[in-house]
């Protein structure tokens, strides 16, 4: 299940991935004019942390130099001694 975030109802968590090489700023740059909210970017991963519609995650995949932008799921493992969640 996508994470929606509290602040912006109908908005979800995405992370997006860079391809190899791909020059961050300038993305990062093309990722903001889709509309998303850039929370945090991963430097050893080349992943940034967004939140925002599934329509500007579709708008994202198109920028060259992004690799893959996913929904971020949620789940729960719950303790060790809780029953098959």
């Amino acid at each position: 299940m996508p994470v929606e975030t509290s602040e912006r109802p109908g908005s979800t968590t995405w992370i997006v991935t860079l391809k190899d090489g791909a020059p961050v700023e300038e993305t990062r740059r093309a990722i903001a004019s889709t509309g998303f909210t850039i929370e945090q970017f991963l430097l050893p991963a080349s992943m940034f942390i967004v939140s925002g519609t599934e329509d500007q995650a579709e708008k994202a995949r198109r920028i060259h130099g992004v690799m893959a932008v996913e929904a971020d799921l949620k789940f729960d493992i719950g303790p060790p001694d809780a029953p098959i969640s």
